[in-house]
Formats: structure tokens, sequence, C-alpha cells
């Protein structure tokens, strides 16, 4: 989960939160874009993470990680993408 989180203060809400994450992903580096879906989201391809706002109070976070990879993840596949895209569209679907 990325929002609730501790840390986060009290006049952000799950949006702010997934977008601001957003902002720091494509400062760090290329490879951000969005998420395909009807609710915001994106996915940072240089750490095979995907996040999502999936309702004012919650957003989650997906990552996949090879064995051995680093603990950041590791480049995202185009088979990788597709699978964290049907994962964020179910849990928008299911939770939202």
């Amino acid at each position: 989960t990325v929002f609730p989180a501790f840390g986060v203060g009290e006049e952000a809400d799950a949006l702010s939160v997934v977008e601001s994450d957003r902002a720091n992903a494509q400062i760090a580096g290329p490879g951000v874009f969005e998420l395909p879906l009807d609710t915001a989201g994106f996915i940072e391809s240089s750490r095979s993470l995907a996040e999502l706002f999936v309702r004012p109070d919650l957003a989650v976070s997906l990552q996949w990680s090879p064995l051995n990879a680093p603990p950041e993840g590791a480049p995202i596949t185009d088979e990788v993408e597709a699978s964290l895209t049907t994962l964020a569209t179910n849990i928008a679907e299911r939770l939202g």
C-alpha cells in the first residue's frame, strides 16, 4: 500500500501521493509512463514498478522482482509490463 502510509501528512490523499511519486520517478530518470487504465497510475520501467490510485483513501504499488535482482527491482520486459497492467486493472476494478 502506498496510501495510507506512515509519514504522509493528514492533508494528503491517495491521488496526490501517486502524482508526487510519479514526479519523483520522472526526475530520477527515463522510463516512466501512464498505466492504460481509467484511473491515475504509472509504470516505472527501470524498477518494474506499477503504482495506481484506487480511490481517494487507497493507492497501491506493485513490483515485479526476478530472482537475484537488486532490491530496487530490475528493468521491465513487455511480458512483465502486461502482467503488471492486468493486475493493476483487476485491483482497480475490485477495490475501486
